[in-house]
Order: C-alpha cells, then sequence, then structure tokens
C-alpha cells in the first residue's frame, strides 16, 4: 500500500481509529467526506468541565448537598420535632439511646433534630438573601452601567453610602426596630444591605460592555434600551452575578447566625443554628450544644466559598488553570 503524499495523510482521528476500533474508519471517512462536523462545545460546557476539575468545589458541592438535603427533607430525617420537649430527659451527652444524637437541651428537646431544622431556617435565609440582593443589585449596577452620567453618580452614590455603614450596628439597630423573630423579616434587613457588592460588579462589566460592536450593532438596528440591557448585555454578566450570589448564601448564613448568636435574630420557638449556640453558652459543661451548631455553621460557610471559587474559576474565560 503506497504512503498518501505529504500533507494529505488521514486526520489523528482517523489515524488514532484504526488503531483503537478499525470498524469506526469507514464512519469517520465518511463523515469527512459528507463534510460534517462535530457539534461544537457551549462555553457552558467548558465551564462544567472546569468546575469538575476542580475537587475542592466539587467537594464543596457535596457538602452543600448533603447538608442543605437533610434541611429540606427535616420531616423526615429529624427524628423529633424541634418543638418537642421532655422534662424527663434533660441535658444528656450525645448517644443512640432514644435517637438522641447529639444528645439533648434544658428542657429535653432533641439536639439533633434541633440543628436539622435550623439547617433549614438558615437555608432560607440564605436562598432568599442571595435572590433578591442579587435582582436589585443586578437592577442598579445595569442601569447605572450603561446609562452613565448623573443617573449612575447618583446611584453609585446611593450605594457608597450603604458600603460606608457599620453594617452590624445597623442591622441590630434594624432588627430591634421591626422586631425580630421571623426568619423573613431577618431576611429582608439582610437583603436591604447585601445588594452593594453585586450592583458595583454589574455596573463593572456594563461599562466595559456597552461600548462593544455588538451593542453597537443592537442601537443601529433600532433596538431598545431595555432590550439591548436584557437581552445582549446582560447575558455577559451572568458569570459574576452567580458568584457573587453564591457566596452571599454564605455571608447571609454566618450573618443571621450572629444576629441570632446576640439576641437579635430568630427567636424561638423556630430553630436557628446561630441562636443554638448561643443558648449552648449557659452551659460550659455540656459541649454539645454549642459544638454540633457551630460546626455546622462553619461546613456551610466553608463550603459555600468552595463552592463560588469554583464558579469563579469556570466562568472566567480568561482562566483555564486550577488552583485545586
Amino acid at each position: 500500500m503506497t504512503e498518501p503524499p505529504l500533507g494529505l495523510e488521514k486526520p489523528l482521528v482517523a489515524q488514532v481509529s484504526d488503531v483503537a476500533h478499525p470498524s469506526l474508519t469507514g464512519l469517520v471517512d465518511s463523515t469527512v467526506e459528507a463534510g460534517l462536523e462535530m457539534k461544537a462545545r457551549s462555553q457552558w460546557s467548558y465551564a462544567r468541565t472546569r468546575f469538575l476539575r476542580h475537587r475542592l468545589a466539587v467537594a464543596g458541592l457535596i457538602g452543600l448537598i448533603i447538608i442543605f438535603g437533610a434541611g429540606i427533607f427535616a420531616n423526615f430525617v429529624a427524628p423529633y420535632s424541634y418543638a418537642a420537649i421532655d422534662y424527663t430527659n434533660t441535658l444528656h451527652p450525645p448517644t443512640t439511646i432514644n435517637h438522641h444524637y447529639f444528645g439533648t437541651d434544658a428542657i429535653g428537646s432533641d439536639e439533633f433534630s434541633r440543628v436539622i431544622w435550623g439547617i433549614r431556617t438558615s437555608l432560607e435565609v440564605g436562598v432568599f438573601v442571595a435572590v433578591v440582593s442579587s435582582v436589585i443589585g443586578l437592577i442598579i449596577g445595569a442601569v447605572a452601567g450603561y446609562f452613565g452620567g448623573l443617573l449612575d453618580n447618583l446611584l453609585m452614590r446611593i450605594t457608597d453610602l450603604v458600603l460606608t455603614l457599620p453594617a452590624l450596628a445597623i442591622l441590630l439597630a434594624f432588627s430591634a426596630l421591626l422586631g425580630g423573630g421571623s426568619q423573613w423579616t431577618i431576611s429582608i434587613i439582610l437583603a436591604a444591605f447585601f445588594w452593594t457588592g453585586i450592583a458595583r460588579v454589574v455596573r463593572g462589566v456594563f461599562l466595559s460592555l456597552r461600548e462593544k460592536e455588538y451593542v453597537e450593532a443592537a442601537k443601529a438596528s433600532g433596538a431598545g434600551d431595555a432590550r439591548i440591557m436584557f437581552r445582549h448585555i446582560l447575558p455577559n454578566t451572568l458569570g459574576p452575578v452567580i458568584v457573587n450570589g453564591t457566596l452571599a448564601v454564605g455571608t447571609a448564613i454566618l450573618t443571621e447566625s450572629a444576629l441570632s448568636f446576640l439576641g437579635f435574630g430568630i427567636q424561638p420557638p423556630t430553630p436557628s443554628l446561630g441562636a443554638l449556640v448561643a443558648d449552648g453558652q449557659n452551659y460550659p459543661v455540656q459541649w454539645w450544644l454549642t459544638i454540633f451548631p457551630g460546626l455546622l455553621i462553619v461546613l456551610i460557610v466553608l463550603c459555600v466559598n468552595f463552592v463560588g471559587d469554583g464558579l469563579r474559576d469556570a466562568l472566567d474565560p480568561q482562566q483555564r488553570r486550577m488552583r485545586a
């Protein structure tokens, strides 16, 4: 069999197929002859691949699925109701007897059940704050970055004003003024302060993208400002918004836990991880009342940060090397 002239050799795919699977040679040749090409991978496909290569991010995602899954299905995971009381079984250490895996508290409530229900409360607060603050920040940042000028200066001065406020002191004041107790009240208060970071990020992206050629072409074709903002520019800002929204979940959970620990957050009988840690401070000998809810807070925030770090690496098209 004569060798083909230089430069006309079969593609590398066909050469590999000849060695590994000779039966595929005809299929590859017929595909090339027919002028067919393999389907190009989308940017989201590349992002998913890069995320899955980030080992810490994958580990964090698995951890969040397990922890938040237990909170979502608390009705089936928790052996007792969070409001159940048993005065004959108070301050018992962790044991497998009667399914008191994390022991009991001062009124005989099962600590494991209250921690599981507390995870659900933290999840509700974190997701609500992340979604609402992302929407508010996205709208304010998009309007400021696209229109610029006086409107941009006004919106950014308001943003800077909110950023300069002592966050914890203001949150404590609002919690005392509006009255803590409901996780939704605390969530609204937190969302009112968490939008600033996302607004600044979105504004920066809009400032750079509004000068691109495709935006000028859309304007020349008669597209309105709203269509250009939300149809042409907004999809290119989803990466930073997703990353910041993910990190906002962990920050909101940590802040809510701090407020509850200080007594200005979610009030009993609604379980909260921060409130459980605060209750455990009254019984230093009973270590399980503090260790287990505190450890869950640390794990949740750590996993959220790992996932956010992985999303930042995956959604940045200029970054290819993984840090893990």
